[in-house]
């Protein structure tokens, strides 16, 4: 699987969205994923589901949602919608019932605890304690991310039932696929023992605990392989299959298969993010790149995410250095699998004031819609009034598209390259390294037979190591400059051939070479 997948903030209508599929599928994207759109009780939280199968109204409706699936795959685009099943909002039917002194048939839908006293040490993720005593029911309920959220029983059949109702609902409907939301959090240890307390003290208590009872147990994977087998017979419903885990890297993946075996399920992807630090050499990324392609299950394809809605964005991440920026963008694009983006990257958006301490507050600065024009409403993604605020800084879409050097032409570059048969037909086995370098992270895409192509990527202080003949087969002393990133002062330019024995690139650049391949792997 090879996708370039764009995660769309909704803050407008879903209408909106169908707007501008043209333009998506312009730049190169596969696939997008909605951040969920369900009947909530807040206007500051998403994940607060009153109602799994019903659309918000102030996102739109049913026939809305049907009518963008339709658009969207006529122009050969996936839509993943966000799956939310760990917890639901305190006024979700279920909540309501299961809180009564007599729940009935919905005893267990929840976590609860019977006694007078906490049930364990568990803390919520902003460092709360994660039981409220409910007065109604005489019991302890647990929510880990807030006490508007509380945590489903997923060791109930009859809940993971429910569960499996709503993911045939939204397939019915022409869904592609899900991404699950914190998947780390669906299963608890079943005798509900402490945490581990660590000798630290870090601002947020849940940082000085270790969640070995309470966060990633192993036996999460038992459901993400029933939801996995639900997407893939429904395959001859709607002839796709697509499933994400695009929260998921909290937990890596060699930390279920040790203790499961191989995931064996090639549609569920967790995300590695490209999240280094920004002082990160060549060495330093390809040790970074090295360890999860090595964590990837063979045959399987890897996941690079440079942004989403629940970390900080990633030209911010990268102290806004748009040089830097530029050069880790090819790297993920032009890797073996798929990349995220995040709504905005392409104008290299970033984070617009502080965090918010709440961990499921939609208030967070990266989460500011990015803008199409200068339009007052909605940013020109609809004629809806939109008082959210955005970057005044930002670069518009319509500046980026004709900026020749811009970010979003960048990208709509280097998917183009993707489609090249050294990055469709290729994977992460195929993959040849650069040769050691402090300064130089460079790997080979292509097999022979066809045109492959060099990664340069010069993440140093100083120019890039000068001598690339050995990995372009020694006697192939010239190659063609395909790529250069916008910002880049090397004097390359593309369509020029290059010396592959004296290749400079200057630091935070990068360049893409190509030549035939020919039989030279070692």
């Amino acid at each position: 699987m090879r996708k370039c997948i764009y995660i769309y903030m909704i803050f407008l209508l879903l209408q909106g969205v169908e707007m501008k599929l043209d333009y998506l599928k312009d730049i190169g994207v596969d696939a997008i994923s909605l951040s969920p759109i369900y009947d909530g009780t807040s206007v500051d939280s998403d994940l607060n589901v009153v109602n799994h199968t019903t659309i918000d109204n102030k996102f739109g409706t049913e026939d809305d949602i049907k009518n963008l699936i339709a658009a969207a795959h006529k122009k050969g685009i996936y839509v993943v919608l966000d799956f939310i099943p760990n917890q639901t909002s305190k006024k979700h039917a279920w909540f309501v019932e299961s809180n009564k002194a007599n729940p009935g048939d919905k005893k267990n839908y929840y976590v609860w605890k019977a006694g007078s006293s906490l049930p364990n040490n568990w803390l919520t993720t902003n460092g709360s304690e994660a039981w409220t005593n409910s007065k109604d029911r005489s019991a302890y309920y647990l929510h880990q991310l807030s006490p508007d959220l509380p945590d489903l029983n997923l060791y109930s059949r009859i809940v993971v039932g429910e569960l499996n109702k709503i993911l045939h609902y939204w397939m019915s409907l022409g869904v592609d696929g899900f991404n699950i939301r914190h998947s780390g959090f669906m299963l608890e240890d079943s005798d509900l023992r402490n945490d581990v307390q660590l000798n630290s003290n870090k601002p947020n208590p849940y940082d000085n605990m270790e969640h070995t009872n309470s966060f990633g147990l192993a036996s999460n994977i038992i459901l993400l392989k029933l939801w996995h087998h639900i997407i893939e017979d429904n395959q001859g419903q709607n002839g796709r299959s697509f499933m994400t885990g695009m929260d998921s890297w909290d937990r890596s993946i060699p930390t279920y298969r040790d203790k499961l075996g191989d995931t064996n399920f090639p549609h569920l992807s967790f995300c590695t993010v490209i999240n280094v630090d920004v002082n990160c050499n060549g060495s330093c990324m390809k040790n970074f790149v090295e360890e999860n392609l090595k964590n990837t299950t063979i045959g399987k394809s890897p996941t690079w995410m440079l942004g989403s809605d629940m970390i900080s964005r990633f030209s911010t991440r990268m102290g806004n250095y748009t040089k830097r920026n530029e050069v880790l963008t090819m790297i993920a694009l032009l890797l073996p699998g798929s990349t995220v983006l995040y709504s905005g990257d392409e104008l290299m958006m970033t984070d617009i004031g502080q965090a918010n301490e709440s961990p499921v507050s939609i208030s967070q600065p990266w989460r500011t819609p990015m803008k199409w024009d200068n339009s007052t409403s909605s940013y020109g993604f609809s004629n809806a009034t939109c008082s959210s605020v955005s970057s005044k800084d930002a670069m518009q879409v319509t500046e980026a598209l004709t900026n020749a050097k811009s970010m979003l032409n960048f990208i709509k570059k280097l998917n183009k390259l993707r489609n090249a048969d050294a990055f469709r037909l290729s994977s992460a086995a195929d993959i040849r390294y650069g040769p050691d370098c402090s300064s130089t992270f460079s790997f080979v895409r292509g097999f022979d037979g066809v045109d492959c192509y060099l990664v340069i990527a010069n993440l140093g202080s100083t120019d890039s190591c000068s001598d690339f003949s050995s990995v372009s087969g020694g006697d192939k002393a010239q190659a063609t400059v395909k790529l250069v990133t916008p910002s880049a002062e090397s004097g390359h330019e593309e369509g020029a051939e290059v010396d592959t024995t004296n290749v400079k690139v200057k630091p935070n650049e990068g360049v893409v070479l190509s030549w035939k391949c020919g039989l030279y792997f070692k």
